[in-house]
């Protein structure tokens, strides 16, 4: 518990305000001067329900527009005529990425009409094995294609080992590649006609071995990129525009079958006589090309299983040649398990009773903030308790609910109250006896659990993950701990809860851990709960604390944990957030919060990013 002056700061903005900022003149530094809106509900993400009016069939993926994120991924038989699915999503988000294709966000809906299907495993899908000794592919007669200073070179490759190796190569030193270098991991290459060279690697160090990565070179008017699995991930500007042309041929796997052997395996190697966007490489990662494209020279899928012969499924007819004692195999395109699903996209490929990971958040750890003083104000630099989390949920190919892997890192508790921390489910559309957990933290004898993990007298399934702060994370000096400059660092403590369901019986609708219920308990007082905004107490709370001091809940109105002034005691903040010092109000340390807050939401809804203007650092707890 803390007492700290409440003081008023007011600095002045001048100039106008452009692109996104508001039309605040001043800049609020305390929260309690703050004009928020009775509805606004402090959330930083947003539930979207996508609508899928036809059938789905195969593999269904959401994810960021740029595929850097997924969101979701299931695998359908077609049964259904229509179906829905609701995420969690950054609530900054107006657009949304279904298997390559983008779809317009209105209000909190997606309608997807018309659904691109993804890889299929009812086709035949071999794959080249290369010794990176003396295998490869040589394409002859390529000398008289013309690509007009622009071209692609996409390719689908498992590296056996790390290396310097060739992946595709038109030429020697004087042409252009994508391949591995033994240091830098995939890289791509390009000559001038200056004859200088210009080359990026993707800035990931070596890659993992024997795991699919789909790599693609774009070049176009003067800019080489690199993309690793649908992502740009480098580009380079070249010294000139003109590329140097020669009239070598390309190989697959070699230097010209001189040297930088690769070894490994290749899929869906192709060439393209101009530069695909991104938009394209992204469809090429995810559903793979007809051969029938305009601009595309070759398309090498390496399904014939057997021969000499490496045949382009393009329409123009440049195929190849093997060289070297290789064998054609099954690659990227099997079921090893036989679940249906394809092992690029099975995350359990030997596993049938298991297929994919969904996680909550979808981009990595979110972050739970508490003030400890309710029902009084605190000093808001919301660092009383921090703990970052997030969901891994399994499902298999039928889309069933299987384990839930909670992951809570307790990162700081700048108060000297000894906090407990649990949550709830959102609704017992999985029952309590459907469930068990292990993996608390229990250590003070204040909560009652049953056998099953789950705490007892309770209407939902609740989750208690740890009872005291304190020891998990450990006191050294000062105010609290992880809060204060100068003060022993004490590192995060992370609790997994690992929670099972009865088999075959619920989906990650029943689930809804969106809408999951997190809540803090001060001071080893069980029933003393703080809890999001409008997120109800638990059957176990102490509802003669509402009404009281600062609270101005209504439970009649279903608003709860709110001030008289509509300010909250915890936010969820949708990615990992670095909290402000010990006594620094959070609007100090973040400077857009307070416009985020009086628009209801509208103005920065990211507000919590590292972004230029966005913080004031020197606030921030290090």
């Amino acid at each position: 518990m803390k007492r700290i002056p409440i003081y008023i700061l007011l600095i002045v903005v001048f100039g106008s305000c452009l692109d996104r900022f508001s039309d605040f003149k001043t800049q609020i530094t305390n929260i309690n001067d703050l004009a928020v809106n009775g509805e606004f509900n402090w959330k930083t993400s947003k539930d979207v329900t996508v609508n899928f009016h036809k059938p789905m069939t195969g593999m269904v993926i959401l994810s960021l527009p740029d595929e850097s994120v997924q969101f979701y991924k299931g695998f359908y038989d077609g049964s259904q005529p229509d179906s829905t699915l609701t995420i969690s999503i950054p609530s900054y988000l107006d657009n949304l990425n279904v298997n390559s294709q983008l779809f317009p966000i209105v209000g909190n809906a997606v309608d997807v009409v018309s659904l691109a299907q993804a890889r299929s495993a009812n086709s035949v899908n071999y794959s080249l094995s290369l010794n990176g000794t003396t295998d490869w592919v040589s394409i002859p007669n390529s000398g008289n294609v013309l690509f007009n200073n622009g071209f692609t070179l996409e390719a689908w490759v498992k590296a056996d080992h790390q290396q310097t190796a060739k992946i595709i190569q038109k030429g020697d030193w004087d042409g252009f590649s994508i391949g591995q270098d033994l240091y830098k991991g995939w890289m791509a290459s390009v000559e001038m006609s200056d004859m200088v060279n210009t080359d990026v690697n993707w800035g990931n160090g070596q890659p993992v071995l024997n795991r699919w990565y789909h790599i693609a070179a774009v070049y176009a008017n003067g800019l080489i990129k690199l993309y690793v699995d649908g992502v740009l991930v480098n580009s380079k500007s070249t010294s000139v525009v003109d590329l140097h042309k020669n009239g070598r041929l390309f190989s697959i796997g070699s230097d010209g079958g001189n040297q930088k052997f690769f070894k490994g395996k290749f899929d869906d190697v192709s060439v393209w006589t101009k530069p695909l966007t991104d938009a394209e490489v992204i469809q090429g990662k995810n559903l793979g090309w007809s051969g029938a494209e305009s601009g595309l020279m070759a398309l090498w899928k390496f399904d014939e299983g057997s021969g000499s012969v490496v045949n382009t499924a393009a329409t123009s007819q440049y195929n190849g040649a093997l060289i070297g004692s290789f064998s054609l195999d099954t690659g990227y395109g099997i079921d090893n398990d036989n679940d249906g699903v394809l092992n690029g996209y099975d995350d359990y490929p030997n596993d049938a009773t298991r297929a994919f990971n969904n996680y909550y958040p979808s981009s990595g750890f979110g972050s739970l903030v508490f003030e400890d003083n309710w029902p009084s104000s605190g000093d808001y630099d919301f660092n009383d308790l921090v703990v970052d989390y997030q969901f891994k949920n399994v499902t298999d190919s039928k889309n069933m609910l299987v384990e839930s892997y909670a992951t809570i890192v307790v990162k700081a508790a700048g108060a000297s109250f000894k906090n407990g921390f649990g949550f709830q489910f959102a609704s017992n559309n999985i029952p309590q006896s459907a469930i068990s957990v292990t993996g608390s933290s229990l250590n003070e004898n204040i909560v009652s659990i049953a056998s099953s993990g789950l705490e007892n007298n309770q209407n939902k399934p609740t989750f208690i993950v740890f009872d005291n702060a304190f020891k998990c994370i450990s006191y050294n000096s000062g105010i609290g701990v992880n809060t204060s400059a100068g003060q022993l660092f004490s590192k995060p403590d992370t609790l997994v809860l690992h929670i099972t369901y009865k088999p075959n019986t619920y989906t990650l609708t029943d689930l809804n851990i969106a809408a999951f219920n997190p809540f803090m308990f001060i001071d080893q007082t069980r029933d003393r709960e703080v809890h999001l905004v409008d997120y109800p107490p638990t059957a176990l709370a102490n509802l003669s604390y509402f009404g009281t001091k600062d609270d101005a809940s209504n439970a009649s109105q279903n608003k709860y944990y709110r001030s008289s002034k509509n300010l909250p005691w915890a936010i969820n903040i949708y990615e990992k957030f670095d909290y402000p010092f010990e006594n620094v109000g959070v609007l100090k340390a973040y400077l857009h919060l307070a416009e985020w807050a009086q628009s209801n939401g509208v103005l920065f809804p990211d507000w919590y990013e590292n972004k230029d203007g966005y913080r004031n650092n020197i606030y921030i707890y290090k």
